[in-house]
């Protein structure tokens, strides 16, 4: 659980600590700037709420993650969680996020994130880290054009001509079209619904009053 109360018998200080939750804060600004971004989603056009909806979320995510881990492991096993190490590593395509996820439900309830559920966060996630670490080239539009074609030249050789004005055979849209006003509303669902998931295990039928998914 939480830490309470530290203290020393060598004369130290003591430290009686107060906790302060963020999780719900958190969730209300997800919920606020995600339903903008879902009322205000226009087809290619980036909106900052559907940036700041989405970042919210997974924060909201990930400290719930931190704050329930203190109530469900013990001082040690708790470095070990956090680092995902020894009893506790990622499966095969799981970002670190998910398998926390994973290993709180069983280790405390004994069962399984649905997996549509978890597919969910998983895009969530993953939007969330490619704003976070935009890389240009990686998450470019790209344009599938024909190969190079071959000119023969006089002396026997050939040479590679590139074509820059054909049509492209297939169009794959920058990573930046995902990021819309549907996918900030799906990625705050998404969070709100594990949440409340934990909270009814826990026996709370709504651990998140007044707060209702984006529709």
């Amino acid at each position: 659980m939480p830490v309470l109360y530290e203290a020393r018998f060598d004369g130290s200080e003591a430290i009686r600590h107060y906790h302060v939750s963020i999780i719900r804060f958190y969730l209300d600004q997800a919920y606020e700037y995600s339903a903008q971004a879902k009322r205000d989603d226009e087809e290619g056009v980036l909106l900052a709420s559907s940036v700041i909806g989405l970042m919210f979320s997974v924060m909201a995510l990930e400290a719930f993650i931190n704050e329930v881990a203190e109530d469900v492991f013990h001082e040690k096993e708790l470095v070990d969680f956090t680092r995902l190490r020894r009893g506790y590593r990622c499966l095969a395509g799981e970002s670190t996020v998910m398998a926390k996820l994973r290993i709180l439900f069983d280790r405390r309830h004994g069962v399984a994130v649905n997996e549509e559920l978890m597919t969910s966060i998983g895009y969530a996630i993953s939007l969330r880290n490619n704003l976070t670490h935009y890389k240009l080239s990686e998450l470019s539009g790209k344009h599938v054009l024909p190969p190079p074609g071959k000119v023969d030249g006089s002396d026997g050789e050939f040479m590679h001509v590139v074509d820059l004005t054909v049509e492209p055979e297939t169009v794959i849209p920058p990573f930046i079209e995902k990021v819309t006003g549907g996918a900030a509303a799906d990625a705050f669902n998404a969070v709100l619904n594990v949440i409340k998931e934990w909270g009814k295990l826990q026996g709370v039928i709504d651990s998140v009053p007044g707060l209702d998914r984006i529709d």
